[in-house]
Formats: C-alpha cells, sequence, structure tokens
C-alpha cells in the first residue's frame, strides 16, 4: 500500500516536470488564420498575414512566416512590422529573421527602424540586437534625427 502512494507520487511529480518543460518550450503564440504543421510538428508554415508574440515583449506581423523549432527562428515575409514592446523600438520591411536564441532580428528590403525617442533609420539591411539595444544598418543608409 505504501509502495502504490509512493509510486503514484512519482508519477505526478514527473508528469508535471514534463508539463512544465513543454510549457515553456513553446516560446511563440500564434495569432494567424491559416497555419500548416510540417516535418513532425518542427516546422510551422503561417499563412495569410497574422501575429506572432513572445513573453518577452517581440511581436511580429507578416503577410507569411515559417518557425523552425529545431533552430528556433522566424522567418517573416510581406510588409514585414518587428515591435521590441520593452525597449520601444519598431522595425519595418520587407522581410525578417528573429533568432530567438541570440535575440536579433535581421530585416532585409525597404527597412526602416524608429526607436522611442522617434529616431528613424532607413537602408537595405538593419540588424537590431535586443540584449544589447543596438542596431546596425548596411546599404543605403539614412539616419533622421527629430529631437
Amino acid at each position: 500500500m505504501k509502495n502504490s502512494f509512493y509510486y503514484k507520487l512519482f508519477l505526478i511529480l514527473i508528469l508535471n516536470i514534463i508539463s512544465l518543460n513543454i510549457v515553456y518550450a513553446e516560446q511563440f503564440n500564434f495569432e494567424i488564420t491559416e497555419i500548416e504543421v510540417l516535418n513532425k510538428g518542427n516546422l510551422y508554415k503561417g499563412l495569410k498575414r497574422g501575429t506572432i508574440t513572445t513573453d518577452d515583449g517581440i511581436l511580429i506581423e507578416a503577410n507569411t512566416f515559417i518557425y523552425n523549432k529545431i533552430s528556433n527562428t522566424v522567418d517573416a515575409e510581406g510588409n514585414v512590422k518587428v515591435e521590441d514592446t520593452i525597449n520601444n523600438y519598431v522595425l519595418f520591411s520587407d522581410t525578417a529573421k528573429y533568432k530567438r536564441n541570440e535575440e536579433i532580428v535581421i530585416t532585409k528590403g525597404n527597412s526602416k527602424g524608429i526607436d522611442d525617442k522617434n529616431r528613424t533609420i532607413t537602408s537595405d539591411k538593419l540588424t537590431y540586437n535586443k540584449i544589447s539595444n543596438t542596431v546596425d544598418a548596411e546599404g543605403n543608409v539614412k539616419v533622421e534625427d527629430t529631437i
């Protein structure tokens, strides 16, 4: 009888630990009209415009998405808007790649960034590092300081 109790308690603890890992493994919230799940659940394709959010303040809006669960990256295309709600930075672009593990966003094509002081930078390519809160611009770069 005692062994049965300990066995059930052990199972409950193990199941709780496993479920916690599953909850924390899902790092993106998808609000997309149409989604395809491919490659045994390791690749998600979001179609027909939508939004992806993270628990650390990143919001990505785009026409299409590809989320790779293995590399923990999101590729977004079509009228892309990436917003860091914590650091108050907004990026607009044709395409963007969010590398979740590194906390880096790379935009390509008609890229524009606006910071919390309403300063604007436009270029062909922007690389935003969320951790250091810095932006690197490449290509045809234009900076506007409205202060």
